[in-house]
């Protein structure tokens, strides 16, 4: 959330947080329910207007959160823009991590210094020519590009 500084210095709420609030409208929320691949065009989560949320269920408790994450907005000082991958478990309390955030470039130390920051997290998006995976559950999210407009396109792969 806004004050937890969880992926990065001075970041928004998570899309799936604005999505609870009633900050998104169902039009902006797509879920990949099926199985095989579909693609998603992705608006920043700053941005009025366009699709910001792709949800990938894996059960009735849990699944994967995609959204496009830029430096606009509360979000102007991400140090590496891209599409941020996070798993929702409602099985887990408040506290105690419902929500993961997977990092794209692990083990790397992250792309800021400023305190109070997971530092590792702050360079967790995927960018074009990147790809989560969870092979455990089959599930795949390729950042296919962005356009001259800043919105991304990704293919959920559902196996």
């Amino acid at each position: 959330d806004i004050m937890s500084e969880d992926w990065g210095a001075n970041n928004d709420l998570l899309g799936w947080h604005k999505w609870k609030l009633g900050w998104l409208d169902a039009a902006q929320v797509r879920c990949a329910t099926g199985s095989g691949s579909t693609e998603y065009a992705l608006t920043p989560l700053a941005r009025e207007g366009g699709p910001k949320l792709v949800f990938v269920p894996l059960d009735h408790r849990s699944g994967y959160a995609v959204e496009l994450r830029t430096r606009e907005g509360n979000d102007e000082s991400v140090c590496r823009p891209g599409v941020l991958v996070y798993k929702v478990d409602a099985d887990v309390d408040t506290g105690m991590g419902p929500m993961k955030v997977h990092d794209a470039k692990q083990d790397s130390g992250g792309c800021t210094r400023s305190p109070n920051v997971h530092a590792e997290l702050s360079d967790a998006a995927f960018v074009p020519g990147e790809e989560f995976r969870d092979e455990k559950r089959g599930v795949r999210v390729a950042v296919l590009e962005a356009d001259i407009t800043g919105s991304y396109r990704v293919r959920v792969t559902r196996e």
